[in-house]
Formats: C-alpha cells, sequence, structure tokens
C-alpha cells in the first residue's frame, strides 16, 4: 500500500503538478478553450427535461437548511446540517423516513457535516468529524454500527466517500488534501501531498471537487485545472483544461497563496473568488466545480467577475461556453451527480435583506449577481403549478431537477 509523500516526492509532485499548470494536455478535446466566448445555449441543448419535486411536508419533518442532497435508486437523501438530519423521499417528493439521532449514546452522531450511499454494500456513511467517528445506516434509516477514525492525521474533515468495502476517502480543509483510512487496519493508508494548501483556502479547498467516472475516483487539485485520477491511491493525470491566455500562472498561484496565507495570519475575512479572479485581479480564473458522465464534461467557473460554464458535449463533438442558458438561467452546478443536477427553492431577497446579510461574504458572492436558477418557461404546467402554491414560510423546499441528455 502506498505511503506518504517524503519530501523529495513532495517537491517532484508539485514540480510536476506546476508542468501540469503551465501545459494544456488534453488529447481527443479541444486544445484551448475560448473563455471570452458567450454562446447561446438552450437548457435543452444539455438537459432531456426539467422537473418540480415538491417535498411532502409535516411537522415531524421540516427543513431548514440543505447542505448535501444525494439522488440513489429512486429516493432523495437530504442532509439539513441545521437540524443535524438526514430526510429521505421518493422520487415523487413523499417522506419515507429521517435519521433524527444527535446525542452521545450508542447509535447516536454528536454533529455530522456529510454522508455518502455506499453504492457496493448499499448502505450510509454519516460523517461525524467532531467525534473523529463514522456511522453506518443502511438504506431503510436503520442504524448499523459505528467506527472511530481517529489520528493525528484525521483533521478538519468534511466529506467522505466509500470506495470499497474497507476504504473511506476523505476530503480535509487541512494541509491535506485527500486522506485514504483503511477501516481494516484502523489507519491512513494514504495521503496526497499535492502542495501545501493553507488551511484558509476555504471556497479555494478541493472540498467540492471528487467525483466518480467509469470506476475512477477523480480530483480536481485546488487552485489548478489538472484532474487527477486517484483510484488506486497513486495520483495520475487524467485530464487538463486549457484556457490559452486564461490560464494562471505560476507567479498568479504563488501570489494567491501569498494573500491567502496573509489572511490566516491577520486573522481577517476569507478570500472567495470574486475577490481575487478577474480584471485587475491576482488570478485569470478560478474553476470552481467540475464533473463528468456519459455524456458531458463540465467545468463551473469564475471568471471575469462573473460564472463561466464550459460544457464538452462528448457525443456530437461540441463545445459549449457561455455565461447563462439562453433561458436567462445558470447552469444549476451545486449538487451534479451521473444522470441529474439537483437545486432546491431558494426564496427572492429584496434589495434590504441583501444589505443585512452582505457582511456575510458568501451570500454576497451569489445574491449580488442576482442568480436565477430556474424559470417558469422550462417547465410544464403541472411544475408551474406546485411552484405556483408553494408557500416558503409553512412548506418545505421543492427540488428542481435537472436531468441530462443520454
Amino acid at each position: 500500500m502506498a505511503k506518504f509523500f517524503s519530501p523529495l516526492l513532495h517537491q517532484l509532485f508539485f514540480f510536476l503538478l506546476i508542468i501540469g499548470i503551465l501545459s494544456c494536455t488534453s488529447p481527443d478535446y479541444p486544445s484551448s478553450i475560448d473563455l471570452t466566448k458567450n454562446q447561446d445555449v438552450s437548457v435543452f441543448d444539455v438537459f432531456s427535461e426539467v422537473k418540480v419535486i415538491a417535498l411532502e411536508t409535516s411537522d415531524n419533518y421540516l427543513i431548514n437548511d440543505i447542505t448535501r442532497i444525494v439522488y440513489h435508486n429512486k429516493r432523495y437523501y437530504i442532509l439539513d446540517q441545521r437540524s443535524q438530519q438526514i430526510f429521505c423521499f421518493d422520487e415523487n417528493g413523499g417522506f419515507v423516513y429521517k435519521i433524527d439521532s444527535q446525542g452521545r449514546g450508542q447509535g447516536e452522531y454528536h454533529h455530522i457535516t456529510d454522508f455518502s450511499i455506499d453504492e457496493n454494500n448499499q448502505q450510509m456513511v454519516v460523517l461525524d468529524p467532531a467525534l473523529q467517528r463514522v456511522h453506518f445506516f443502511d438504506l431503510a434509516g436503520n442504524f448499523l454500527s459505528s467506527r472511530n477514525v481517529h489520528s493525528d492525521k484525521v483533521l478538519g474533515l468534511n466529506r467522505v466517500y466509500p470506495l470499497s468495502d474497507s476504504i473511506l476517502l476523505f476530503i480535509s480543509v487541512t494541509n491535506e488534501n485527500l486522506l485514504f483510512y483503511s477501516l481494516k487496519e484502523e489507519k491512513i493508508v494514504y495521503a496526497d501531498y499535492a502542495y501545501d494548501v493553507p488551511s484558509t483556502l476555504h471556497v479555494f479547498s478541493p472540498k467540492n471537487n471528487v467525483f466518480f467516472y467509469e470506476n475512477k475516483v477523480l480530483f480536481l487539485e485546488p487552485l489548478s485545472r489538472e484532474i487527477v485520477d486517484v483510484s488506486a491511491m497513486n495520483p495520475e493525470s487524467y485530464f487538463t483544461w486549457c484556457f490559452g491566455p486564461n490560464n494562471n500562472s505560476a507567479q498568479q498561484l504563488n501570489r494567491i497563496i501569498e494573500e491567502i496565507n496573509l489572511k490566516q495570519k491577520e486573522h481577517s475575512s476569507f478570500l472567495l473568488p470574486f475577490q481575487a479572479v478577474g480584471k485587475n485581479k491576482i488570478l485569470n480564473h478560478h474553476i470552481m466545480t467540475t464533473f463528468e458522465n456519459d455524456r458531458f464534461q463540465i467545468a463551473a467557473i469564475e471568471y471575469d467577475d462573473n460564472f463561466k460554464f464550459v460544457i464538452i458535449d462528448k457525443k456530437d463533438k461540441h463545445t459549449f461556453v457561455f455565461d447563462s442558458f439562453n433561458e436567462g438561467i445558470l447552469f444549476p452546478f451545486e449538487y451534479i451527480q451521473a444522470d441529474r443536477s439537483i437545486i432546491f427553492y431558494i426564496p427572492e431577497f429584496t434589495s434590504d435583506e441583501i444589505k443585512r446579510i452582505k457582511s456575510a461574504d458568501i451570500q454576497e458572492y451569489f445574491l449580488e449577481r442576482n442568480l436565477r436558477l430556474y424559470c417558469s418557461e422550462v417547465f410544464n404546467e403541472d411544475c408551474r403549478k406546485v411552484i405556483e402554491n408553494h408557500d416558503p414560510m409553512t412548506d418545505n423546499p421543492f427540488l428542481v431537477v435537472y436531468k441530462f441528455k443520454e
């Protein structure tokens, strides 16, 4: 089993990473993608169907704050981090069950930040980082077991992915990007030190940039354009996004890390993409998330003080570059899965409400761009009725499901 990088290997890997940053290696794809383009792209150039799912509402299962949505086997699993509950709804939005076991006893969790579905074992893996523990539930919501994942290196965990019968992949927001933990050996069997990433990277961190495709575990390095395959716990280059003159230079990347470290020392506010990317700023672009399925390869990018979306249609051999769809809505990149992308209802904010939460940089980042994640013209009459009848003060959020073209 691979061991931790030695200092020499660490330096070598950093050197290879810089080479990857400066070069463009994308066989069978465009050699360079022009981010200055803004093409006419319809929602239905990418998705075959857009529908609304009203989640059943009851006093016994009210959702406050959705932080994770997973679709599996015709069910939607939803983490409400504020209430510390995981809800399960069927494909039509009917309530199935909830996991509500916060506590310190057997079968209880202290504070969960993430969960994943283990498709091999048909169970749910729930991350409880404060106690350095994972909990296992069957897909009917019944508690199975808990396991400690204690280690001096297991710090700042916020994502968990089951890879096999005994290996868990953790994403950490500390200096270790990826942590592979063996449940059998009860220890970390591999850690990826791609380079020394400051713990204050926050939205520049890798936490949302692991995805699965063709039995591969693929990972976008922080502040990089390179996707690496870490399936065998030995990172291999898989794909490199190339934006020609809008690629970031090594000097720019060094500068952004220096700025983040400076903020950390000064205990000042976070450095967010819109503060660091754009004209007369540090970086030319920042890939916020990337994904691939059988039809498309996708990147959501911060560029030129706006969002930019790049979608490679592998079937039709065409590349889309656009700011928003023709229908005036953004690509729904928050919860992308193999066959669909999911969003949930976000209430529209008044200017006064925006001012009140403006101190929260992440809210400002999204709200001041007047995001629209859905519009009535992409829905059928039944979906429109769901939205018209929805009361955000009393009803559970509704989901908007974008199903990818095959």
